[in-house]
Order: C-alpha cells, then structure tokens, then sequence
C-alpha cells in the first residue's frame, strides 16, 4: 500500500484529500444506482460513449500504420445528454 506519513506532512495531507474525495465519490455513485432514471441514463451515455471511443480507437490504429484517411470524426454532446459522430472530410 501507500507510505506512512507525518501528520500534517504534505504527502498526509494529499492522502488524507483523496480518502476523502473517493469516499464522496463511492457516495454519490450509490445516490445515482438508486436512482433508477438516472442509472438508465447513465447506461446510455456510457454506450454512447464506448461507440466513440471505438472510433476514435479506430482511427488512432490507422494513424499508427500510416494510415490517415484526411476524413475527421468527434463526437459532440447534444442537449438531452446523448452524444453524435460528426465525420467530415478535411478541406
């Protein structure tokens, strides 16, 4: 595990922050699992989310075997939480 530290150490201070800030984390994700609107959301954005980064996964293959096709994609959050490709060609 981590190192032992002073109390009041800087490194016991930034161990003490991050205990707390994923013990606020943990705690607001099991408000969102007990929402059943927002979890539902939640999934969907996240397979929203995995598409696009498929395609950017993608794309970064071809670049690195030399691959560039000159077409550009990203994806760009809408207002109702969805997300959608955009692919243009560069000019």
């Amino acid at each position: 595990m981590g190192k032992i530290s002073a109390p009041g150490s800087a490194a016991s201070d930034e161990s003490k922050w991050k205990a707390e800030s994923d013990a606020r984390t943990l705690c607001e994700a099991e408000a969102i699992k007990s929402d059943k609107g927002r979890m539902g959301k939640a999934a969907k954005a996240a397979k929203q989310m995995a598409k696009d980064k498929n395609v950017e996964a993608m794309a970064m293959r071809k670049i690195a075997a030399g691959k560039a096709s000159g077409i550009l994609q990203f994806s760009r959050a809408k207002k109702d939480g969805s997300y959608t490709t955009i692919t243009r060609k560069k000019a």
